[in-house]
C-alpha cells in the first residue's frame, strides 16, 4: 500500500509538471508544427526476466519460444501501455540474482515477501498460489511443522520457500537447495530429501505432466505460506510501476485477464466465480426467473381451474347416476370402432347377469335379442349408419333364467368421423317395459274376445230376424 500511495502521488505531480510545461512551450511547439510534421515517439522496449522451468505459468516451449500465463500476461500488459518486450527466461537463482544486480527491467513471477520488498517494488497481485509439502507414498504422513524435526527439506534455492524455511529454525529441519521444482520432488524421489516445499498448483502440475510417481502432498496446510504473484521493478522505477498496474487493471477490465486464466489454468484450477462472470447472464437469468414466476402463476390458475372442472365433473357425474338410478334405467356406451358395449351395473341387474357373464362385444347383445325382433333392432342400426342420430327401439331379450323380457332401447350417436360420417360412439338407456307390454297384450286379448262376441251375438240377432 505505501508504493501503491507514493506511486499515485508521484503520477499526479508529474501530469502537473508535464501541464505547466506543456504551457510555456506552446508557442515554440506551434511554430515548430508550421515548419515540420511531428514524427512518432519509438516504442520503448523493456526486458522481462523469467524463470524458464515454471510450467505452465513460464517457460520455453518446443518450439523454444517463451510461452505459459505470465507470458501472455505480460504481453498483454506491454500491448496495453505501448512498449516492446525482449524476454530472458533463465533458471529462476539466474535470472533472480540478475535482477538484484540491477539487470533487466521487470522481474516476472515473482511472489511478494517483506525481505524482497526491501530490494525491489512489487505491482499489485495478480493471483494467489498455496503451497504443500510432498512426501513419498509409503513414508510416515506428517500432520504438524513438529514432526519435521530432522527431516531434509528440498526447495528451490533463493525462491520464496527458500525463504520460508529460513525464517523458522525452529522446526529443525535440513535445506537441501535445488535448482528447480522439478528437481525437488526427484530429490525426494531419489531419497537425497525427505520431504519437498513448493507452489501446490505447480508441484502437481509438474507430477502429472513429468510422470513423477511415489509423490504425494502432506495433510499439514502451512496458510502463512503463499504466492503472491507480482511483477517486480527496481527500486525507484516508479513510473514502471505506475505503468505495469495500469495495464493490469485494464487487462482485467477488459477481460483479457480471465481469458489467458481460462486458456492455461482454467483446466488445471478452476476460479472461484465473482461477479463479473455471472454479469453477462444476469439479464436472462433475471428474465428466465420473470418466466419462471409467470409460468409458475398461470400453471396454479390453470390447476385451481382444473380441479372446480374435476369437482363440477364428480357432481354432475353423481346426480347422472343418481337419475338413472332413481329412473331404474340401465345405461350403455357403445365403441363402434373397437366393437365394445361399456353397461352400467343397473343394466345387468335388469336381466339377472353379472358383467362377469356377458362378453363386452356387440356379438354377444346380438346373441341375446329375439328371433321376431332381431330385424327390427338391425333396421333401426342401418338407419343411424344413414345419418340418423336418434333412436328409440322396443324389442325382447333373453334373461338369465331363459324368460324374455321388453326392453325400450333409447339411444344417441355422440361422435362421428368427421369425413365418412360413420358413427364413432353412441350411447343410451334401457328400460325394462315388460309390465307395460304384458298389460298392453292382455289388453289386445280381451279387445279381441270382445269383438269376437260382439260379433256373435251380431249373428245371432241376424239369424233371429232372417227367421
Amino acid at each position: 500500500m505505501r508504493h501503491l500511495f507514493s506511486m499515485i502521488v508521484f503520477r499526479r505531480r508529474l501530469r502537473l509538471a508535464g501541464c505547466l510545461a506543456a504551457l510555456a512551450l506552446a508557442p515554440g511547439m506551434v511554430a515548430a508544427q508550421t515548419v515540420e510534421s511531428p514524427v512518432a515517439p519509438a516504442r520503448q522496449q523493456l526486458t522481462i526476466l523469467l524463470e524458464s522451468g515454471s510450467a505452465p505459468f513460464s517457460f520455453i516451449d518446443l518450439a523454444g519460444q517463451p510461452a505459459g500465463f505470465a507470458v501472455d500476461l505480460t504481453r498483454a500488459i506491454a500491448e496495453d501501455q505501448g512498449f516492446e518486450l525482449k524476454f530472458d527466461q533463465r533458471p529462476w537463482q539466474a535470472v533472480y540474482a540478475d535482477f538484484l544486480q540491477g539487470r533487466g527491467d521487470i522481474l516476472g513471477l515473482v511472489a511478494f515477501s517483506e525481505e524482497r520488498a526491501r530490494l525491489m517494488d512489487f505491482s499489485i497481485t495478480y493471483e494467489l498460489m498455496y503451497c504443500r509439502l510432498y512426501v513419498p507414498t509409503n513414508s510416515e504422513p506428517i500432520r504438524t511443522t513438529t514432526e519435521l524435526a530432522g527431516k531434509r527439506i528440498a526447495v528451490i534455492r533463493n525462491a520464496i520457500t527458500h525463504e520460508y524455511v529460513a525464517r523458522h529454525p525452529e522446526w529443525q529441519a535440513t535445506i537441501v537447495p535445488c535448482d528447480s521444482l522439478a528437481e525437488c520432488l526427484l530429490a525426494v524421489q531419489k531419497g537425497r530429501a525427505d520431504v519437498a516445499l513448493g507452489m501446490q498448483f505447480v508441484t502437481d502440475y509438474i507430477i502429472r505432466t513429468q510422470g513423477i510417481e511415489g509423490i504425494e502432498a502432506t495433510e499439514l496446510e502451512l496458510r502463512d505460506m503463499n504466492y503472491q504473484l507480482c511483477f517486480a521493478v527496481h527500486r525507484g522505477e516508479t513510473r514502471l510501476l505506475a505503468r505495469l498496474n495500469d495495464g493490469l487493471t485494464n487487462v482485467r477490465a477488459h477481460g483479457t485477464y480471465d481469458r489467458l486464466y481460462e486458456k492455461w489454468l482454467g483446466p488445471l484450477k478452476p476460479r472461484k466465480l465473482r461477479w463479473r462472470d455471472f454479469r453477462p447472464f444476469a439479464l436472462p437469468t433475471l428474465a428466465l426467473i420473470g418466466l419462471a414466476f409467470v409460468v409458475f402463476g398461470w400453471q396454479r390458475r390453470m390447476l385451481a381451474r382444473i380441479s372446480r372442472n374435476a369437482a363440477a365433473l364428480h357432481e354432475s357425474e353423481e346426480r347422472l347416476s343418481l337419475v338413472l338410478e332413481g329412473s331404474q334405467d340401465g345405461f350403455w356406451d357403445w365403441n363402434v370402432a373397437k366393437g365394445d358395449i361399456l353397461r352400467s351395473p343397473r343394466w345387468y341387474a335388469m336381466l339377472g347377469y353379472t358383467a362377469e357373464d356377458l362378453e363386452k362385444s356387440r356379438g354377444a347383445f346380438v346373441g341375446l335379442l329375439h328371433p321376431d325382433d332381431l330385424e327390427r333392432v338391425l333396421s333401426s342400426e342401418r338407419e343411424i349408419q344413414q345419418g340418423r342420430d336418434h333412436f328409440s327401439t322396443e324389442f325382447r331379450i333373453r334373461t338369465k333364467s331363459g324368460d324374455w323380457k321388453w326392453v325400450l332401447d333409447r339411444g344417441k350417436v355422440v361422435l362421428r368421423d368427421p369425413v365418412t360420417r360413420t358413427p364413432l360412439r353412441i350411447t343410451g338407456t334401457q328400460t325394462d317395459i315388460t309390465v307395460r307390454k304384458t298389460a298392453e297384450q292382455e289388453s289386445e286379448k280381451l279387445q279381441r274376445k270382445m269383438q269376437e262376441t260382439q260379433r256373435f251375438e251380431s249373428l245371432g240377432l241376424l239369424a233371429g230376424g232372417v227367421a
